[in-house]
């Protein structure tokens, strides 16, 4: 995920909202620990050309106040803050962008759940499945100065979501965090066998790295699996979560949201989550400990 030995691009997208402004503080953070660059990114469509209009302003003021905004976070952190602007659609652009540059991260604000809509929101949900790399979503809530001190990954029965549990270690090396598994609970033995092999893979993984790490148990009994991720993390005072989107299928072509990943995104408590989508072969992966 990230290359100690190169200065790779975290990108922050940036209009201009309060959500963006808590994104670049969760990138910058990041950065600050991992030697990266933080590159605003605008994107410049009919919005954006609208709120111009409205405003009496042009591009090269619109490049003037992002310039501004990443002088002043260069400024404030110290971390190396760059910016640019680019005309398309959110739902192709961003991700072919994050490739061309060869970025490594991603952080995005969210209005969270809006209304009788019930999901992240059509825009970041295309945005973060579009993605190449790990995107991490945040509300309004600003990164704890101390970073990601606990981070909280479910271990499920979804062979798909591996490399989940590798990013959240890369992240766990760099904060010297303590990762909290919480593990779901099932009847059915093929299912329960796929979580007991994705836990040993987590657990290969941590003790490699020597991360401290505890185990929950999801209560069968109880709420929803979401539900109990939530509360688990709340309890512990967590600083980020960590989920794959689910699979409906042998494709990828068919990732999707679920019900409790849309939970947990929107979670009240405004927990920064990293949504990690999974690899194409996941039963050929081999666990790699190089960051």
């Amino acid at each position: 995920m990230f290359n100690r030995d190169k200065k790779d691009f975290i990108i922050s997208l940036y209009d201009f909202s309060q959500e963006a402004r808590v994104a670049l503080n969760h990138a910058s953070l990041i950065a600050g620990q991992t030697g990266n660059e933080v590159r605003l990114l605008h994107i410049v469509n009919q919005e954006t050309r609208s709120k111009l209009k409205k405003t009496e302003a042009d591009m090269n003021s619109l490049m003037e106040q992002l310039k501004e905004v990443a002088e002043k976070n260069q400024a404030e952190t110290g971390v190396p803050t760059s910016y640019y602007a680019i005309e398309g659609s959110i739902f192709t652009t961003i991700s072919e962008y994050a490739e061309e540059i060869g970025a490594v991260l991603m952080v995005l604000g969210t209005h969270g759940v809006q209304g009788m809509q019930y999901i992240i929101g059509a825009h970041s949900q295309r945005v973060i499945l579009s993605a190449s790399i790990p995107v991490i979503v945040v509300q309004k809530t600003k990164a704890n100065y101390h970073g990601y001190k606990k981070i909280v990954v479910p271990i499920d029965y979804s062979k798909f979501g591996k490399n989940k549990i590798e990013n959240a270690i890369a992240i766990a090396k760099y904060f010297k965090s303590e990762v909290i598994l919480f593990k779901s609970s099932e009847k059915d033995p093929y299912l329960a066998d796929i979580i007991n092999t994705n836990l040993s893979y987590a657990y290969f993984l941590l003790k490699i790295d020597q991360i401290p790490h505890v185990l929950h148990t999801e209560n069968p009994v109880e709420e929803s699996f979401s539900v109990q991720i939530i509360d688990l993390a709340m309890k512990h005072e967590a600083d980020l979560l960590v989920i794959s989107s689910e699979h409906k299928s042998d494709t990828m072509r068919d990732l999707f949201f679920g019900i409790h990943e849309i939970n947990i995104i929107n979670n009240e408590a405004e927990i920064a989550v990293m949504c990690v989508n999974p690899l194409d072969d996941p039963d050929e992966m081999e666990p790699d400990t190089e960051f």
